[in-house]
């Protein structure tokens, strides 16, 4: 019953503080994209190299946005699994972001390592199926998750596709330099990451803000009950 009243509670919210919210992840990605403008010079291609600036910021949001699901899932105990289950999808790629740097450390197994993951992602999916079933279907239906897809299409299709260095070549021909799918590439992933780590800043402030506007619903309820039952003086 309380997780149907709170989902009902997901699509209703004040207009400002979203506003406010989206304006500030769209400031940051036109900082990021204007800045390149310094950066994406072929004398200068290091900073987007494996190992570079760049990729170091691209682990470093998927960190953050592993630790917000955590963090949600303990404050948000109506959609504790599917946080939890989307912190493991984040940490997983935060470790195969860090392939190469894995790959030397760890001899034989490298970033592989981050599997270890995925088979807590299935085994706690598989014990928990039940409420993810529900819980799925409702965050599908939120405004969150376009954000979260948002930022997959631009990380994966969008800056895979784009950046792949065998179309750069057919289509630009002689004029061809690999400093162009290195920025492409590495440029399209960051503003992907950026935009799923606003995703998952939206997810956690959805439900909470849900869980809130429910609670003070109730409280207004009972007070308002409280005075119908009070006798006159």
């Amino acid at each position: 019953m309380q997780e149907r009243e709170i989902s009902r509670e997901i699509f209703i919210g004040s207009v400002r503080p979203v506003v406010m919210r989206f304006a500030a992840y769209t400031l940051v990605i036109f900082i990021f994209t204007a800045s390149l403008t310094l950066q994406a010079k072929c004398d200068n291609i290091d900073f987007f190299k494996e190992d570079g600036p760049i990729e170091w910021m691209q682990f470093s949001l998927l960190v953050v946005a592993t630790a917000v699901f955590v963090t949600g899932s303990s404050v948000n105990s109506v959609f504790r699994e599917i946080f939890l289950l989307l912190a493991s999808v984040f940490a997983f790629a935060a470790v195969r972001e860090l392939d190469r740097l894995l790959d030397e450390v760890i001899p034989w197994i490298g970033w592989k390592i981050g599997f270890a993951v995925v088979v807590y992602a299935v085994v706690f999916a598989y014990k928990n199926r039940h409420k993810l079933r529900w819980q799925i279907a409702q965050f599908l239906c939120s405004p969150a998750f376009a954000v979260l897809w948002a930022g997959f299409v631009v990380a994966v299709p969008v800056a895979q596709l784009l950046g792949h260095g065998p179309f750069l070549e057919s289509l630009m021909g002689d004029d061809y330099n690999r400093c162009y799918k290195l920025v492409i590439e590495e440029s399209g992933e960051l503003v992907g990451y950026i935009i799923l780590v606003a995703g998952s800043f939206e997810s956690v402030v959805l439900i909470k803000g849900a869980q809130l506007r429910k609670l003070a619903a109730i409280v207004k309820k009972d007070m308002a009950t409280q005075q119908l039952n009070r006798p006159d003086l």
